[in-house]
């Protein structure tokens, strides 16, 4: 093979195309056994040439560890609490988003702090101070207690007047009486007016309706919607898993919006 035949290689991180005298060959960097393949298909020093530019151009940290969210900003308001722990380190790990992190007392994670993560200290039911944190996020993430009406009140006024559209709030199963094993109590009452308030809103939420917590290790889980019965009440969903799908609601397009999703270790 003349030198000028050898091959073109096109410079990408998804494919290269190589032409030589046994004609057009497609080697996807995103298939490394596509790549061997093809090197088999060439003779003599066309291998070695080949297999050097394979070696140059595939890099597993370009094609499998590419990360999710480069250009958005999540606030996470309640950002101490026990799962929104796991949703912060979640977030770090599995996307490149910017995190916004609200709480009463930013101390308590100041070693956090970093280019990624900006840490702001306030009260959810002080509407000014939210708005200034809150402006300019694609998405608000509320892991929360206490006076759960009053918060989503003000969390939903300050997204609506700031223009603001996704919403992850957490709250609890058993508010819909979907609990087959389990009757209704009132100590859910504020987690059931608040989804309820925030079901009548114009925005594109997702309710998060956990069974009990655990710290296990382990990312374990299945939904159930609104209407359908909560499964396996019994067991514990880990705050891991909790967290791995607060990261798929926020960076996935169209999963979850305006459902209430039931979570529970199968």
């Amino acid at each position: 093979m003349e030198k000028d035949e050898r091959y073109l290689c096109e410079q990408s991180l998804l494919t290269q195309h190589c032409l030589s005298r046994r004609g057009f060959i497609k080697l996807s960097l995103q298939s490394f056994f596509l790549g061997a393949f093809a090197l088999e298909e060439l003779k003599g020093n066309d291998v070695a040439e080949a297999r050097g530019t394979l070696a140059q151009s595939y890099k597993p940290t370009q094609i499998h560890q590419l990360k999710k969210g480069a250009n958005m900003k999540i606030l996470i308001i309640g950002a101490n609490g026990s799962v929104a722990k796991w949703v912060i380190e979640a977030f770090l790990q599995k996307s490149d988003v910017s995190l916004r992190l609200y709480l009463r007392n930013a101390k308590r994670l100041k070693h956090l702090q970093s280019e990624r993560v900006e840490l702001f200290e306030g009260d959810v039911l002080d509407k000014t101070r939210l708005k200034e944190v809150m402006s300019g996020v694609d998405v608000v993430y509320a892991n929360l207690s206490g006076e759960l009406v009053k918060m989503a009140e003000v969390i939903i006024q300050s997204m609506s007047e700031l223009k603001l559209k996704r919403l992850i709030w957490i709250s609890s199963m058993g508010i819909y009486d979907e609990v087959p094993t389990q009757s209704y109590k009132s100590i859910l009452n504020p987690y059931r007016d608040s989804a309820l308030l925030i079901e009548k809103t114009n925005l594109d939420y997702t309710i998060i309706r956990p069974a009990w917590f655990s710290n296990a290790d382990e990312i374990d889980y299945e939904l159930t919607k609104k209407g359908e019965s909560f499964k396996n009440a019994d067991k514990q969903i880990s705050r891991k898993s909790i967290a791995d799908l607060v990261v798929r609601l926020a960076l996935t397009k169209d999963f979850g919006i305006r459902e209430s999703l039931g979570i529970n270790k199968p």
